[in-house]
C-alpha cells in the first residue's frame, strides 16, 4: 500500500505528464487529510488526498493585461474607422495598413499567452474573438466607405 508521500509524488508525476501546457511548470499542491479520517465511509486507515492546481498570480495578471490590451486595440481601430468614415475620406492606405496589421497581430499576441491555452479558453471568449470581430468589421466598413468616397458615389459635405 502506498504511503501519503508516495501517493502525492504519484499525483505530481501524473499531473505533470497530462497535457502540453502543464509540462515544465511548477505545480502548487496542498496535501490534506490523515489516516483514519472518514473511517465510516472508506474504512479504517483510509488516506484522503486533496490536490489543488493553480496558476501563479503573475500569470493571471498577465492574462488580464492581455485581455485589456486586446480590447484597447480593437476600440482604437473602431474609433479610427469612425473618424475615417465620418470625415468621408478616400482610401487612406497607412490607416488601412495599420488596421490590417492589428487584425493579424492579435493572433500572434493571443498565441503568446502564458501556457498557450487551447482555442476556446476564457481569453478567447472574453477578448480575442471580440477584438478580431471589431477590427475586421471596422476594416471592411472603412474600405467600403473609402471606395465609395474615391469613386464619387457619395457627395462630400
Amino acid at each position: 500500500m502506498l504511503g501519503l508521500v508516495e501517493l502525492a509524488e504519484y499525483f505530481l508525476v501524473l499531473a505533470d505528464s497530462v497535457g502540453e501546457g502543464v509540462q515544465g511548470e511548477l505545480l502548487v499542491c496542498e496535501l490534506g487529510g490523515e489516516s483514519g479520517q472518514g473511517a465510516g465511509a472508506a474504512g479504517a486507515g483510509a488516506v484522503f488526498l486533496d490536490v489543488t492546481l493553480s496558476r501563479s498570480r503573475s500569470t493571471l495578471i498577465f492574462a488580464w493585461f492581455m485581455m485589456l490590451v486586446m480590447w484597447a486595440l480593437a476600440l482604437t481601430v473602431a474609433a479610427a474607422a469612425r473618424v475615417q468614415v465620418n470625415q468621408r475620406r478616400a482610401l487612406t492606405w497607412p490607416a488601412l495598413g495599420w488596421m490590417a496589421a492589428t487584425l493579424f497581430a492579435l493572433t500572434a499576441f493571443r498565441n503568446a499567452a502564458p501556457g498557450s491555452p487551447p482555442v476556446g479558453s476564457v481569453l478567447d471568449y472574453a477578448a480575442y474573438l471580440w477584438a478580431e470581430f471589431i477590427v475586421a468589421i471596422s476594416l471592411v466598413v472603412t474600405v467600403i466607405a473609402g471606395i465609395r468616397n474615391e469613386t464619387g458615389s457619395v457627395a462630400p459635405s
